[in-house]
């Protein structure tokens, strides 16, 4: 498992504690995918935030990398950051190359999108990425 290629939607307060927790046990390769950057309102539930990160509007994506970077177990730690979102092309094809993906997002779009937006809470799960990937943008997993 530790050598398996990870990928984390969404770099929240969720997000961020399932990152740490993989950096933890042993995961060599993380990719990290958060479009976001740390606001003031985050600093209460997003773990290692800090209001100079505010004030240089870090992006979400790399604070979990510094965090997962802290927290590493594996000598032969690597952590991607992606200022992208998945349902980008770039952010689709980056995300494609990770065996697993773990989606820790409050929406599954981002926020300019012209789809609907869900009306449940965030949460976080997990999906096996696929060998071959579609050309569709992925779409949110049903309860």
């Amino acid at each position: 498992m530790a050598r398996m290629h990870v990928g984390v939607v969404g770099c929240g307060s969720v997000g961020m504690l399932v990152v740490e927790a993989l950096a933890r046990t042993g995961i060599e390769r993380l990719s990290l995918f958060d479009f976001d950057t740390v606001e003031e309102v985050n600093l209460d539930r997003l773990h290692e935030a800090t209001i100079r990160d505010v004030r240089l509007h870090r992006a979400k994506a790399h604070l979990a990398a510094r965090t997962a970077r802290r927290a590493a177990t594996a000598t032969n730690f690597r952590a991607a950051p992606y200022e992208l979102s998945v349902v980008e092309p770039a952010g689709f094809a980056a995300a494609a190359d990770c065996d697993v993906i773990f989606s820790c997002v409050d929406r599954p779009w981002p926020p300019a999108s012209p789809h609907p937006q869900p009306r449940r809470p965030s949460r976080c799960s997990w999906t096996q990425a696929t060998t071959a990937p579609s050309t569709t943008p992925p779409t949110s997993a049903p309860n």
